[in-house]
């Protein structure tokens, strides 16, 4: 468990350093702020970056709204954004914990996390990780669902299914 609050450590520190990655800088930011500074959402002409999804995206702008400084907003939002990482490792861990066990989660969670791309793309503030989030809940919920139906439980059943689907279009609903 030290690995992973090392690990941890780092995706943080990575996740609070200024965006430089085209898509970060372009689209993940760029139409929030736009959004921000416009007072609403809405279609943006000159950005096609805008018309794609931002789910994601909306940490920032929800970010610019309470602290009302875009810069500020876009820094938290990227580091909201880059946090789904740690989310994601906490969903990897339960999954395997519940399903197999205790060490097959803390194994799963250190190789999701100690995955250098996983790193990368936390430390960038590009979306790829809070679509591997909601893609296990996707999963997990589904997993869940089946147990329950098989168990006859119907209501606790519905209520799975039911979260499976939000967490898919959320999934959906953060990249093309």
């Amino acid at each position: 468990l030290w690995l992973l609050a090392l690990l941890a450590l780092l995706v943080v520190s990575g996740a609070l350093k200024p965006p430089m990655d085209f898509d970060v800088l372009e689209y993940h930011l760029q139409a929030p702020k736009e959004f921000f500074q416009n007072g609403r959402l809405g279609f943006l002409p000159h950005n096609v970056y805008a018309n794609m999804p931002l789910g994601a995206s909306m940490h920032a702008l929800a970010m610019m709204a309470i602290t009302n400084n875009w810069y500020l907003g876009a820094m938290v939002g990227k580091t909201v954004i880059g946090c789904f990482a740690l989310l994601t490792t906490a969903a990897t861990y339960s999954f395997g914990c519940r399903f197999c066990s205790r060490s097959t989660g803390i194994v799963a969670a250190i190789i999701y996390l100690s995955t250098p791309w996983v790193l990368q793309v936390a430390s960038d503030g590009l979306v790829d990780d809070v679509v591997g989030c909601y893609s296990i809940l996707t999963f997990y919920a589904l997993a869940l669902w089946q147990r329950a139906t098989t168990d006859g439980e119907h209501v606790i059943a519905m209520r799975r299914l039911i979260l499976c689907g939000l967490m898919a279009g959320s999934a959906v609903a953060c990249k093309y």
